[in-house]
């Protein structure tokens, strides 16, 4: 026996004028949608993003001056600043030839911090004290702020830290009883492999310098290099920030 099935006159016509235009504005909504969140994925994922409006807004937070070079920025994994400038141009708190960050983006959104990479090279941070000893900075400090303490730390792992050539220079001005000083830390170079919880920490700094305050005390100093071992307890708990 062979049944039919009957289809009553008018159902399922795929040509029906007002599923089509259904199907048009859904087709144009989804479009719309792609393109707006392709538009801001590649506005948001590119150097030009954080040179214009994030490097901007930090420094309206610390009222001060923020220039920069090249921008390399990857929402995926990695941030370059080059030729950072930190306070007045002519004088700046912080210069730094190269500042890179390569981080890990999947455990980021899970609250956990994987970094692959911390890189500031060939860097010049200037100090500036009053006669009392008052450091000067040409920023604003961010305020504390009462709040329950830190009772864990986020999990974390930084791997390739490392500081090159940096160069630290203090500027004491002269009271009525102390002298002036002039002191410089110069070919700093600091090299930590793994910093990570319940881990073994091998840090090793070389650094040369001089101290000089008038007619008390001038001395230099090369070649010194410090090597530091120590542990991260992987319960680690901070009481007091």
């Amino acid at each position: 026996m062979i049944r039919r099935l009957f289809i009553p006159e008018g159902s399922g016509n795929c040509g029906d004028p007002q599923i089509k235009k259904f199907f048009k504005i859904t087709g144009t909504v989804f479009a719309a949608l792609i393109l707006l969140v392709a538009g801001m994925f590649v506005y948001v994922n590119n150097g030009g993003f954080i040179k214009r409006h994030v490097l901007p807004a930090i420094a309206d937070t610390l009222e001060t001056t923020i220039t920069v070079g090249d921008v390399t920025f990857s929402i995926f994994g990695e941030l370059q600043l080059n030729d950072l400038i930190l306070g007045d141009a002519a004088e700046p708190f912080l210069d730094a030839e190269t500042v890179r960050v390569r981080y890990q983006l999947m455990p980021l959104l899970g609250g956990a911090f994987y970094v692959d990479e911390v890189l500031l090279e060939n860097t010049t941070v200037a100090l500036k004290q009053a006669a009392d000893g008052t450091f000067i900075f040409p920023f604003k400090l961010p305020e504390t702020k009462d709040g329950p303490p830190l009772e864990s730390v986020p999990e974390f792992a930084v791997k390739g830290f490392n500081i090159r050539n940096l160069e630290v220079r203090l500027d004491r001005a002269a009271g009525d009883e102390t002298p002036a000083v002039a002191a410089v830390l110069q070919n700093l170079n600091v090299s930590i492999p793994k910093i990570a919880l319940g881990e073994q920490i091998n840090v090793t700094v070389t650094a040369d310098g001089s101290y000089d305050d008038g007619e008390q005390l001038q001395a230099t100093f090369g070649s010194l290099k410090i090597s530091l071992n120590a542990n991260l307890p992987k319960d680690l708990a901070i009481k007091d920030v």
